[in-house]
């Protein structure tokens, strides 16, 4: 609606609850070209990068990816791969230097394409005066058919939190909102960016359930990590990125095969 309110986030909520809450500048920019995602339950990812570009300064190169709906697809790979920039790039965070990217057919910055896809980063900096209950009924109030905040608070672990401010939280308590707000609205697709960091085993542990509900309902999530442990847990084809390239492809038993520690 006009209001924002009823037909998913306007460019002012969008930037609340991606630029400022995340902290991250919707301007800056990064080597790519041709990143795309493309609808319904077929999802792909593709980088191809222009011949005379200098490979060194990329930040993704030669990325060529699917997903479908239903699936969990983990982009693995050490601090620094380039697992964050593809999240920011299809999520509109980051603009890039040549090339286009589209999500779900259309633009990252389309009410349309925002008010299906889900996204938890890395950092975050929502207000810390507000309530856990107040974060929660304001997410949802932009979307059209948004889950319940007791179905919120049961997938992410927020038992006995909903009164307390944001700021009071510990960090794993701030993660754990952090996931609430990123599935509240249903989302089509959901961007994990290495969502299980500051978790306990336990935290870790329900959050890999409440993953698993949300890829039996048909969700497509596109999950990033550098524990291998946590793609053998969730996802259904694993992609090692380094250096902002496709090293190797495939289930984590055939990426298992190629790696020889748990962590890369």
């Amino acid at each position: 609606g006009d209001d924002g309110l009823d037909g998913g986030l306007d460019d002012d909520q969008f930037d609340f609850f991606a630029n400022r809450a995340y902290g991250i500048s919707a301007g800056k920019s990064q080597n790519f070209k041709d990143f795309e995602l493309v609808p319904h339950n077929w999802l792909r990812l593709t980088v191809t990068p222009e011949l005379d570009e200098d490979r060194e300064s990329l930040a993704l190169d030669a990325l060529d990816l699917q997903l479908h709906g239903g699936q969990v697809l983990a982009l693995l790979g050490a601090n620094g791969a380039g697992k964050s920039t593809a999240v920011g790039l299809l999520l509109g965070l980051l603009a890039p230097d040549a090339g286009e990217v589209s999500v779900m057919g259309g633009s990252p910055h389309a009410l349309e394409v925002r008010r299906q896809c889900g996204v938890m980063l890395q950092s975050a900096g929502i207000p810390e005066r507000l309530k856990v209950g107040e974060l929660l009924e304001l997410t949802r109030s932009y979307y059209p058919n948004p889950r319940s905040v007791a179905d919120c608070v049961a997938m992410a672990g927020l038992e006995g939190l909903l009164d307390r401010r944001y700021g009071k939280l510990s960090g794993g308590q701030q993660r754990r909102v952090q996931f609430a707000i990123a599935i509240c609205g249903r989302p089509r697709v959901l961007f994990l960016d290495e969502p299980t960091t500051g978790l306990d085993i336990e935290a870790r542990q329900k959050l890999w359930q409440a993953i698993r509900e949300l890829v039996a309902e048909g969700s497509a999530v596109l999950l990033t990590t550098h524990y291998l442990e946590e793609a053998e847990a969730l996802a259904d084809r694993v992609a090692v990125v380094d250096r902002g390239r496709l090293v190797a492809e495939g289930s984590v038993r055939e990426i298992r095969a190629h790696v020889s520690q748990r962590r890369v």
